[in-house]
């Protein structure tokens, strides 16, 4: 089973502010088995079986601020929040003489997770010949 999806919404109130909010999730499912069978005249038989799983879950939000001050300047402010977390598993087995053995140099496996929560914020300022443009970011 495979999901991604997307929400999106936004909307703008009467002084010209704009407020966004996106949020996205993905459930990635992969599981695979292979059987090889390898007969070479000039080589001894070669058999083996790999299986590959991958478990990976995604989730996202984030939401956007947007202020004008006047003509020549504006505020904007966000933050975001993703996590992701995958579970993986690649195990090779050698069959030797009908005996499967795990290949351990070529196997692996491995958890990964990761939080991500960060907030900005930026001001900008044109005069007619120049641009100034704070900006501030912090991420956790």
């Amino acid at each position: 089973m495979n999901i991604g999806t997307d929400l999106n919404l936004s909307t703008e109130f009467e002084n010209g502010s704009r407020l966004s909010f996106n949020g996205h999730y993905t459930d990635y499912r992969y599981n695979r088995n292979q059987d090889v069978f390898q007969n070479n005249l000039n080589q001894p038989d070669l058999e083996f079986n790999t299986i590959a799983n991958q478990d990976t879950n995604i989730y996202a939000a984030k939401a956007d601020y947007s202020l004008p001050i006047n003509e020549t300047s504006s505020l904007d402010a966000g933050m975001k929040f993703s996590n992701v977390n995958t579970n993986s598993d690649i195990t090779l087995r050698e069959i030797i003489n009908g005996v499967e053995v795990i290949n351990a140099a070529s196997s692996n496996a491995f958890d990964y997770d990761e939080n991500i929560f960060s907030v900005y914020a930026n001001y900008s300022k044109s005069w007619e010949n120049w641009d100034l443009i704070l900006h501030s970011c912090k991420s956790r």
